[in-house]
């Protein structure tokens, strides 16, 4: 049996208050839910659906970018979009081409190393 224990030191949670449970597998925190406003949970939704996500996750990637932007981010996303993906193909494929030979020769060359 457990029972639930208001914790407002837990250092995971970084200072917010939590709920400390004490259990066979060990000590756990449980945070309040974030509720949102219903039209905020409709423009997550129709995003969701434009771009083929779930909802949370629309509303974690704009976090995230939003925390980024006013210098907060704990670090850098674990994800690159498409579209930053291809605007870097788009550079490098605007660079000049610095080896005159085929990539048959260069890879001759490497060949024979």
């Amino acid at each position: 049996m457990w029972f639930p224990v208001l914790d407002t030191g837990a250092a995971c949670l970084r200072g917010a208050a939590a709920w400390k449970v004490e259990g066979r597998g060990g000590t756990h925190y449980l945070r309040p839910m974030l509720i949102l406003p219903p039209e905020t949970e409709r423009l997550a939704q129709r995003l969701a659906e434009a771009q083929g996500v779930e909802p949370l996750a629309v509303v974690h990637r704009a976090l995230e970018e939003r925390a980024r932007a006013v210098g907060v981010a704990d670090e850098a996303p674990p994800y690159r979009s498409v579209e930053a993906m291809l605007a870097d193909a788009a550079v490098i494929a605007a660079m000049p081409i610095l080896d005159p030979r085929s990539p048959q020769e260069i890879m001759d060359e490497i060949n024979e190393l």
